[in-house]
Order: structure tokens, then sequence, then C-alpha cells
């Protein structure tokens, strides 16, 4: 299975998160979030990307979130562990870029 492929059925499979991607439709961040998260990000509420390198048994783990401070006691956190081909190099593609595209 494709990169896509794989990034496509972890999207629908998810009730939230987040995601780079690169393609030839161009590179972006995907957010999936409820509905009231969305609305707060709209409104103006702070929005912070985290990059996070985790080790395990002499294994590294990237892992990539965004803190949402929809609530001023108790932010959202979305987060996921890199786990595939492919996705490591959106991730550094899209952080080298000027602008980068967000899709909620």
């Amino acid at each position: 299975m494709n990169y896509e492929k794989i990034l496509s059925n972890e999207i629908n499979n998810e009730d939230s998160g987040l995601w780079f991607v690169s393609s030839s439709n161009g590179n972006k961040i995907i957010l999936k979030l409820p509905t009231n998260t969305i609305k707060s990000i709209y409104k103006g509420c702070t929005v912070e990307l985290f990059i996070k390198i985790y080790e395990y048994e002499q294994t590294s783990y990237l892992i990539v979130g965004t803190r949402i401070h929809d609530s001023s006691t108790h932010p959202l956190i979305a987060y996921g562990i890199d786990r595939f081909e492919g996705h490591n190099g959106a991730i550094k593609t899209i952080l080298n870029q000027e602008k980068i595209r967000i899709e909620i």
C-alpha cells in the first residue's frame, strides 16, 4: 500500500490528529479536530505546533502535535507518532517552507 493510501486510511479511522502531507497537490498540515475546537481556532485562540523526539529501547520516534488553547484551563492536545515512511520526509519539506497551508 502506498503512502497516500495509508495516510487516507489513518485520517479516516482517527477521531482527531495531525498529519503532514507532501504530494503533487502541494504541501500542507491536516488537522482533524472536534467542531467546537475548530470554532475556537476561527475565533482566534492560540495554536502551537510541537515536535519531540522520544527515545525508547534504542529506537527514536518522532512525535508531532498541536496544543490548542480553546479553554483557559484545559487546552486540547492532538498528536501522533511518525509511524510510516513518507511522513518524516513530508515533515521536513513542510517545515522548511516559508508559509504552510493548514487544512482543518
